[in-house]
């Protein structure tokens, strides 16, 4: 008997507030900028839900090897899960040298400004030698000397071993009827999953992804009990190339994915880690910009560990994330105003009041909490909107 989708589906946290839409109905020069990444490609909410799904399927099954997926980090089963999924490649080190080049990590390594004494070297090595200053510039005058320096040779074989390293493929097969009946929701994707997956993969983005790492473990006593709580801390991937989640392609009645860049396991890595939030299945079902909209502003706050009853949405900050450039500001809160509207249908939000003049000042408060009745404000701009039946 086909599995039933499950009440609530993983999803990466950072990804819930960096991920904006970028379509191709939108005439875009590609790569394409947005307020916090960029992308060279499009992003739309079909392929956010199915990246969605795909990383629960990731978390579920890893997971599934060392017994029930835990509740928090700090857990036994998140140490076991990520030593097993890394082999503690992802540390402070692994992740500064990434966010760089070999040359740029290799200065920095250094502890002091090397560029800056080596600009001193060649000023002087120029002085009243004018032939060598129009035949070598600083940047060659550079290049010669790192061509030549054994150490930082020795610094770009250890660099480029550990790019292979996190550039290494990390494979999943998935059993395509099994899938789709884990997730009904999926089943509008039935015929062209493949296109979807390969839009993903075709999909390459470049941003400053935050890492979450464990700087000092958990510790237990023998019955089990957390004698330390130990430290978790943001480590700052900041991505020096475009790079795409991983690769897909179908093998036979398998869907075939190849996580193999340092984004895509950085990913799972933070999925891992417990860096997530639940997504309802019934926010799959939203339009595409009620969907953004809820990921970005609502999902973290409502459906983490404390549970927002109401949340203040600023015009501009959700303009910014939808990347509506639209001169037609009221247009614009037409569009807000039916992605409400949508998860108000979905029953994703209780209602939602609008105070501030001119449209652009406007601050949005979402209702969570049912026991709201309806009513009318008359005072100043205050308004109230929906409220749900």
């Amino acid at each position: 008997m086909p599995q039933q989708s499950a009440k609530k589906i993983i999803t990466n946290r950072q990804l819930n507030f960096m991920l904006s839409p970028v379509d191709t109905h939108n005439t875009k020069v590609m790569p394409y900028a947005l307020n916090n990444y960029e992308i060279d490609g499009t992003w739309n909410h079909h392929q956010s839900i199915i990246l969605d799904v795909i990383v629960d399927w990731v978390f579920n099954r890893i997971y599934a090897k060392i017994g029930k997926p835990p509740q928090s980090w700090r857990s036994k089963k998140t140490m076991e899960a990520i030593d097993r999924f890394s082999h503690g490649q992802i540390n402070p080190g692994s992740i500064n040298q990434l966010s760089y080049s070999p040359r740029e990590a290799y200065v920095k390594n250094c502890g002091y400004d090397l560029i800056g004494r080596m600009k001193e070297d060649y000023d002087h090595a120029i002085i009243g030698n004018e032939e060598y200053a129009k035949k070598y510039s600083f940047e060659d005058y550079l290049q010669y000397d790192f061509d030549n320096n054994r150490e930082y040779q020795e610094f770009k074989k250890e660099y480029q071993k550990l790019l292979q390293d996190f550039h290494r493929e990390f494979k999943v097969s998935l059993p395509t009827r099994e899938f789709f009946d884990t997730y009904p929701i999926l089943g509008k994707y039935k015929y062209n999953l493949i296109k979807h997956l390969k839009k993903i993969e075709d999909a390459r983005f470049k941003m400053t992804y935050k890492v979450k790492f464990m700087s000092e473990r958990p510790e237990y006593d023998d019955n089990g009990k957390i004698v330390s709580r130990g430290k978790l801390i943001d480590l700052y991937y900041r991505m020096p190339d475009f790079q795409h989640l991983f690769g897909a392609k179908m093998e036979g009645d398998r869907l075939g994915l190849s996580f193999d860049t340092p984004l895509g396991k950085l990913v799972l890595h933070n999925t891992l880690i417990m860096d997530t939030d639940w997504m309802p299945v019934e926010a799959f079902n939203l339009q595409k910009n009620a969907y953004f909209l809820f990921k970005r502003f609502v999902l973290n706050k409502r459906y983490g560990k404390y549970k927002a009853e109401s949340i203040p949405l600023k015009f501009d900050e959700m303009r910014l994330h939808l990347d509506l450039k639209w001169s037609n500001e009221r247009g614009v809160n037409d569009v807000f105003v039916k992605a409400f509207d949508d998860m108000i249908a979905k029953g994703l939000l209780a209602g939602y009041t609008l105070r501030g003049k001119p449209v652009s000042n406007r601050v949005y408060t979402l209702k969570f909490s049912q026991r709201e009745k309806k009513k009318e404000q008359k005072d100043g701009d205050a308004k109230l909107l929906k409220i749900a039946d």
